[in-house]
């Protein structure tokens, strides 16, 4: 006796066409009643014996039935369908994840810096012993080059341009009154004018100017906020 599909109706007869199932058992049944047996009368499986595909079986392959052996349940199962086109879309995912790495290889992101050309700025890389905590007004920044800077020393006693990494740079505080840049904050690069120093609270007072060069406002900032300008 066929074993019965499993369920209780629904989606699972809609595609279940048990004349066809019947149809196919009987085919396969039929086969193998007529194949070899061995002098004990028992079946002998010979080669060519274990694909026993009938046109039936073909029709219930196209219809999501899958016919297995006679002695068992017939089972059915619905193949999950993909676009034609599933395994071009992932190799092309993965060629512009594969590009997009290279480009952050080649071509390492530019990080901000506070440095400008003018101004003026101290010296603190032991390895210039020349330069080293002297003062010189920056001519280039070249950002490409971890944030680096030409800087022409001041002063009668030499004449020299060195070269100098960021984090061997320090802002410069002027006297009362001269101009200074903002180099950070949200007025960064902004100029100004130094109207005073706090020292007990460590910030300096900047006259901003405005953009009509008349109206001006003051702001408090942190010493590292401030730079002196070369004029």
């Amino acid at each position: 006796r066929m074993a019965e599909p499993p369920g209780g109706g629904g989606p699972f007869l809609d595609n279940y066409d048990l004349t066809k199932a019947k149809i196919s058992q009987q085919h396969i049944a039929a086969r193998l009643s007529q194949g070899p047996r061995d002098e004990n009368g028992r079946f002998r499986i010979t080669k060519g014996m274990s694909s026993l595909v009938t046109p039936e079986e073909i029709a219930a392959k196209k219809e999501g039935v899958t016919l297995m052996d006679p002695t068992k349940a017939v089972t059915l199962h619905t193949e999950k369908k993909r676009p034609a086109d599933w395994k071009r879309d992932i190799g092309g995912r993965d060629e512009k994840k594969a590009k997009a790495k290279k480009e952050e290889v080649e071509e390492p992101a530019v990080k901000p810096t506070w440095l400008s050309v003018g101004l003026v700025v101290k010296i603190l890389d032991k390895s210039q012993a020349e330069a080293y905590k002297r003062k010189g007004v920056i001519r280039s920044v070249k950002q490409e080059e971890a944030n680096t800077a030409s800087v022409e020393l001041l002063g009668d006693d030499v004449k020299m341009t060195v070269t100098v990494r960021e984090k061997h740079l320090e802002t410069v505080l002027p006297a009362v009154g001269k101009p200074v840049r903002v180099v950070k904050g949200e007025s960064a690069g902004a100029t100004g004018e130094l109207r005073k120093l706090h020292e007990k609270r460590f910030l300096a007072e900047v006259a901003i100017d405005a953009s009509d060069g008349v109206r001006q406002r003051v702001e408090f900032l942190q010493y590292d906020e401030v730079c002196k300008l070369n004029r």
